[in-house]
């Protein structure tokens, strides 16, 4: 969570998408009028369906860590995120997402770099590492069933 004009906000920085969303769901929180932007603009979101846009909301202020910084933010949608910052602001900030660390890394104007980490589901990777799954009974399978003859008394793997 981050704070977008002084309220908390779920973000996903995600580099697949050209330009920075806000949730229509979230964008009238802000108590900011969308202004017109490139009337008949057509993009491509992540279903694959093609979205008529003709509004944003410029100069929010996205506070992340002590750095505060400008973004321009399209209201669309009802996502799982009430932000998504995508590669318009990523590549003007000349940010650079490491996945394998769950890391955004942003040059700020001292020469620092800001990280940004992504939540780590620890809990949940151990539980699903530690869940073991049945071996299926060679009953259970109905084509094993049908021609028994055919298979192995042994189902843990592929065969030979």
């Amino acid at each position: 969570m981050f704070s977008l004009n002084d309220h908390f906000v779920t973000v996903l920085f995600d580099s697949r998408a050209d330009f920075s969303f806000i949730s229509t769901k979230f964008a009238p929180l802000l108590n900011v009028k969308p202004s017109i932007v490139n009337p008949g603009h057509v993009i491509e979101v992540a279903d694959g369906k093609k979205v008529e846009v003709d509004r944003g909301i410029h100069n929010c202020k996205l506070e992340l860590g002590s750095s505060l910084f400008s973004i321009n933010l399209i209201p669309l949608g009802h996502g799982s995120f009430d932000v998504i910052v995508g590669m318009d602001w990523l590549s003007q900030h000349k940010a650079v997402i490491v996945c394998h660390d769950k890391v955004v890394e942003i040059p700020v104007e001292d020469g620092r770099i800001l990280r940004v980490h992504g939540e780590r589901a620890v809990g949940i990777t151990k539980a699903l590492k530690s869940a073991k799954e049945e071996e299926p009974k060679l009953n259970d399978i109905p084509v094993v069933r049908e021609f028994e003859d055919l298979f192995l008394e042994d189902l843990s793997g592929l065969p030979p």
